[in-house]
């Protein structure tokens, strides 16, 4: 099932809060939307809106809809209807998602350099590969120059050696939905990525920055604690939390203890984040401070990808480097062996 863009939530939650806010039902308001909208807002509209002429509740039209709907979105319509608080509920969730939107286009923005800067590599390589194999054969082996020493040289070799890093990328992102959405590895794969230098601290701020805007949300809401942890860990759309979610839930219900309590059990939650918490929730504040702490992970959030920017252009500089100093010395390597070869051939 395919899952509805952070851009395209924001927009749908944007068209149905003015007309709600205008004091407008939630069908007039569907009907409404489903008119003014983006095409993919408005035909998002227009299914709800239909289940709602046919006598379905909210929440069991949004469910009824053939695509992956957040499960925060679904939660918070639910507890929107039921109170009559769903206009304000929809201007939360419309900055959650344009927060979120920005923090993923500060990561992709962040990570598109480095990321050229290996494609140019790999594609200057090839070029190399490509124009050695032009030159004159190697008289010891009878061959082209291999810059390498993997048997590529001339336009197959450079052709062969794309051709490998394309496979090479496809097999990896392949593998990685694969453990993921099929073999059920995303908590370990999440934990792991959370322990690489640079690019942990970076999904981690990014995590914790998730959690607290969903946190501010759902406990301003009268959801038992539940159905607010499992939904605010969801949104960190990251597995290492989500797996925290039933542990933290039942050392609440079960052990009896306080919020900072639970979450303290777990070294994913940092020192500064359990101190807002604790003391949030003797006075009663947890939704307003979690909001202002999520602002706060936001700056770090951009901080830290600056950081992983960097981290990232040295990994690829050093490895071109490396390359560049290892095809130097294959070049005179062989020179030097041409030359022996040479010497020989005179002595004879």
């Amino acid at each position: 099932m395919k899952r509805i863009p952070l851009k395209v939530m924001m927009e749908w939650c944007r068209a149905l809060g003015m007309p709600l806010r205008a004091g407008l039902t939630a069908k007039e308001s569907f009907r409404l939307a489903a008119k003014k909208a983006s095409p993919i807002v408005s035909d998002l509209c227009q299914r709800v809106s239909t289940r709602l002429e046919d006598g379905d509740d909210l929440p069991t039209a949004i469910k009824s809809l053939p695509y992956r709907v957040p499960p925060l979105f679904n939660a918070m319509a639910a507890v929107g209807s039921k109170t009559g608080r769903f206009p304000e509920i929809l201007r939360d969730l419309e900055e959650y998602y344009r927060f979120q939107l920005q923090l993923k286009r500060e990561f992709l923005q962040r990570i598109t350099w480095p990321v050229l800067q290996l494609v140019a590599a790999v594609g200057v390589i090839a070029l190399m590969i490509f124009i050695l194999g032009l030159a004159p054969k190697n008289p010891s082996s009878g061959r082209p120059f291999d810059p390498l020493g993997l048997g590529l040289f001339g336009a197959s070799g450079a052709m062969i050696w794309l051709a490998g890093w394309a496979f090479f990328a496809a097999g990896l992102f392949f593998a990685y939905k694969l453990a993921r959405e099929v073999w059920g590895l995303g908590g370990k794969i999440d934990a792991f990525l959370l322990r690489v230098p640079a690019l942990g601290p970076c999904l981690h701020t990014l995590a914790m920055a998730r959690l607290c805007m969903a946190m501010g949300m759902t406990m301003d809401s009268p959801m038992a604690v539940k159905k607010t942890i499992p939904l605010s860990l969801d949104a960190t759309d990251n597995g290492a939390f989500i797996a925290t979610s039933k542990p933290i839930v039942d050392s609440i219900h079960d052990g009896g203890r306080d919020l900072v309590e639970a979450f303290s059990e777990h070294r994913l939650y940092p020192e500064e984040f359990l101190h807002v918490l604790g003391a949030s929730e003797q006075s009663g504040s947890v939704p307003e401070e979690m909001t202002r702490l999520a602002g706060a992970y936001n700056e770090q959030a951009k901080h830290r990808l600056v950081i992983l920017n960097q981290a990232l252009g040295w990994v690829v500089w050093g490895s071109v480097a490396t390359l560049i100093i290892f095809m130097i010395f294959r070049l005179a390597l062989s020179y030097i062996g041409m030359l022996n070869s040479a010497v020989q051939d005179t002595l004879r």
